[in-house]
């Protein structure tokens, strides 16, 4: 009787991986021939898999069956395991009160990518040694990069929580390196225990020293107009710049009090409270507007904290009021044509001051931008004719004759190449005062030179001749001579470089005093927005029932762990301040999907900065 022939069993391409499997792994290529594991025959080779995967395609199809059902077996039992892990990552969530957000977490993510299968769970004790371990490598990495700088700008903020009994601050160092390049370092945040100024000089100065930097060489601090900040530069006796966002927000803010503003800023709040609290007609209204090729954020509540926040949600609300007319839960909120044309008139009005913050929170901005700003803004509001105009330009103006106050501020653009000598820029004063102000920054003693001639033969007709080329005065070099030639320099035949950094870069040898004071003065930059974000970041924490349980110093290794953490993210671009995929919701256990349009939209409420000291005692 003639045996039944095999079965056939037709191999997808995709499957390839079964021939390996069934000639138990790949042969080498330069092999002409191979022998069947599973009938030994001899067949040829070559490199390629055609002749192998006809003869057990024809020869041992039952074979392949096998394989191929232990293959579906071990994938269900994946998805089997992977649903049970999911579900006991659930229970982990629930029982350890941990947000919902958590699984998003970029950190949680990288560690998931990088278990080993051999891990071992640290416990609570290790975790904590971790942490501790984590924000010593920090401080021992930055104090080594610290270690040449000489004087420095301190740039810090503070957040206390709605209660005010929980108060932290960050401290970040701006510096110039020897390549004339500009670094803002992030030193370490620290809870205190009062927000007061000796409370937070006590804690800015455990960080400097933690670091290896004394207070002594701070040359100034950039900061908002809090009391608390205010009163610790007066006490170390140092200059103080006011945060240019800031500035430009109280102008804002200032503005905003005007009777017929405050009117339909009210009004503008009210619609967009009306839609945060209304999820169903946020998502009808974000399709509405999709449809008609509308991407602008919904005009949901903005922070009272968030710089220009009403010129913000004034575009917002224009860009989503004719979508807003076709929801009836929206009509008790709709404005009249006349109110309509109010908001876009307040648009157009703020939207320079609203730029002009943009460019002065970046970390490349100078302090030696801010008063050229605000003349910007002057110059540009009041070409306009409207009488809303005009007033804005008057609050412009009082902020601007503070600035002008500033010394430092004046003496930095000096330093600037794109401003000093240019009378525009600082009348009605004049340059040879600021060259006084400058100079008390010169520490280093003038150099002295005697230049005496040797003795001339006035018997010979080419000394003689030539006698007046040499001198026998002193030749002083010191500040004011310095001045002399920066001035015809910059009056002759100004750079044109847009950075004053590349400037200095290139004329510090010709001048050596000025370029030391430059370096110094330009380390400032426009703001104290890298502190503003790092609040913005960790401003969840705050907001943690049970950090009381920590004790002090797990609670500033955590807080500055976090923020290292999140710098690292933005240096991979895994998310940007507008994304923020944990921070965002002030329910951390909300069912919502939804995303809040701003980080601290939500979190207002809870955060207490300090705005009513700020606005006592602001420039």
């Amino acid at each position: 009787m003639t045996p039944p022939s095999p079965k056939k069993v037709k191999i997808n391409v995709k499957n390839r991986s079964i021939v390996w499997k069934f000639f138990k792994g790949k042969i080498d290529p330069s092999m002409e021939y191979v022998d069947c594991p599973s009938c030994g025959k001899r067949l040829k080779y070559l490199g390629t898999t055609s002749g192998l995967k006809n003869h057990i395609e024809n020869m041992h199809g039952k074979e392949i069956e096998e394989i191929i059902q232990k293959e579906r077996t071990a994938a269900s039992s994946d998805e089997k395991s992977n649903e049970e892990a999911n579900r006991e990552l659930a229970k982990a969530f629930a029982t350890g009160l941990v947000p919902f957000r958590f699984a998003e977490n970029p950190e949680f993510q990288n560690f998931l990518q990088k278990i080993p299968d051999d891990y071992v769970l640290p416990n609570a004790m290790k975790m904590r040694a971790l942490i501790d371990e984590i924000a010593s490598n920090h401080v021992s990495k930055v104090k080594k990069q610290l270690e040449p700088i000489g004087k420095f700008t301190l740039l810090s903020d503070g957040f206390s929580d709605r209660k005010r009994d929980f108060h932290f601050y960050s401290a970040h160092v701006s510096y110039i390196d020897a390549s004339f390049k500009r670094n803002i370092t992030f030193l370490a945040l620290r809870a205190v225990k009062k927000g007061d100024s000796a409370s937070i000089g006590e804690a800015i100065c455990d960080i400097l020293n933690e670091f290896g930097l004394e207070f002594s060489n701070c040359s100034t601090l950039t900061a908002d107009a809090g009391s608390p900040l205010v009163s610790l530069a007066d006490r170390h006796q140092i200059d103080r710049i006011h945060c240019a966002c800031h500035v430009l927000n109280l102008i804002i803010t200032d503005f905003g009090k005007i009777k017929e503003v405050n009117k339909i800023q009210m009004h503008v709040q009210k619609f967009a409270r009306f839609l945060g609290s209304h999820k169903e007609l946020k998502s009808n209204l974000k399709a509405m507007s999709s449809a008609k090729g509308i991407n602008v954020p919904l005009p949901l509540p903005i922070a009272p904290t968030r710089w220009g926040g009403i010129s913000i949600l004034l575009c917002r609300y224009l860009a989503h009021h004719e979508s807003a007319k076709n929801l009836a839960d929206f009509q008790h909120l709709l404005l009249k044509s006349s109110e309509i044309d109010q908001v876009r008139q307040l648009s157009i009005i703020l939207k320079p001051v609203h730029d002009a913050i943009l460019r002065m929170e970046r970390d490349s901005s100078f302090a030696s931008e801010i008063v050229p700003t605000l003349i910007f803004l002057q110059t540009i509001t009041l070409k306009s004719d409207e009488p809303l105009a005009q007033k804005l330009a008057d609050f412009v103006r009082k902020r601007l004759d503070t600035c002008m106050s500033n010394y430092r501020l004046l003496s930095t653009m000096l330093c600037d190449h794109r401003y000093a000598y240019v009378k525009k820029w600082i009348e009605p004063l004049e340059w040879k005062d600021v060259e006084a102000w400058v100079e008390t920054y010169d520490q280093a003693p003038p150099t002295v030179i005697n230049a005496q001639r040797s003795h001339v033969d006035n018997e010979n007709i080419d000394e003689f001749l030539n006698s007046s080329l040499a001198s026998d005065s002193i030749v002083q070099n010191d500040i004011k001579s310095e001045f002399v030639r920066y001035r015809a320099l910059l009056t002759t035949n100004r750079p044109t470089c847009s950075s004053p950094l590349d400037f200095w870069k290139t004329q510090s040898s010709n001048f050596e005093r000025l370029s030391v004071i430059a370096l110094e003065l330009l380390a400032s930059p426009a703001s104290s927005s890298v502190s503003e974000r790092t609040f913005s970041r960790c401003s969840d924490f705050v907001r943690q029932r049970k950090r009381n349980r920590a004790k002090l110093e797990t609670l500033n290794n955590l807080l500055t762990v976090s923020e290292l953490s999140k710098i690292k993210r933005q240096d991979r671009a895994e998310f940007s301040d507008n994304e923020n995929c944990f921070e965002q919701s002030d329910d951390e256990y909300s069912d919502s999907g939804d995303e809040s349009e701003d980080d601290d939209d939500v979190i207002s409420s809870q955060r207490g900065r300090l705005d009513e000291e700020m606005n006592d005692s602001d420039e």
